[in-house]
């Protein structure tokens, strides 16, 4: 059964790709997001991007602002959650992934010349 994207939620598109393909709902989850993060870090250099069979995305200017403020509270969250671990492969993982939206903010503060 097809979906009409255009009508669904992110969750809901999970559970229905869920119940289709029989996968887990946490599974399906983490390969679409993982798939959109992906494409938005190969995107980089873009004011858009196509995916086949799903249409072209425009980044709208006017939300960079919500986008820095997305990035800068994830990140703190983060920083806050690192100083409650112990594990020490933990704390290397969660600091590499907080090196990378860091990377990533920064990026975005230089391509749009926002401080």
């Amino acid at each position: 059964m097809m979906l009409n994207w255009k009508y669904y939620s992110s969750m809901e598109i999970t559970k229905r790709i869920a119940i289709d393909t029989a996968i887990e709902e946490e599974i399906v989850k983490k390969v679409i997001h993982h798939s959109l993060d992906s494409l938005l870090r190969s995107s980089r250099n873009s004011e858009s991007m196509e995916i086949t069979g799903f249409g072209t995305f425009y980044l709208k200017k006017k939300r960079i602002p919500y986008y820095i403020n997305n990035f800068e509270i994830k990140i703190e969250k983060l920083k806050v959650h690192l100083n409650t671990l112990f594990d020490k492969y933990a704390i290397e993982k969660l600091s590499k992934q907080i090196e990378h939206y860091e990377n990533v903010l920064n990026e975005i503060k230089r391509k749009y010349e926002v401080e």
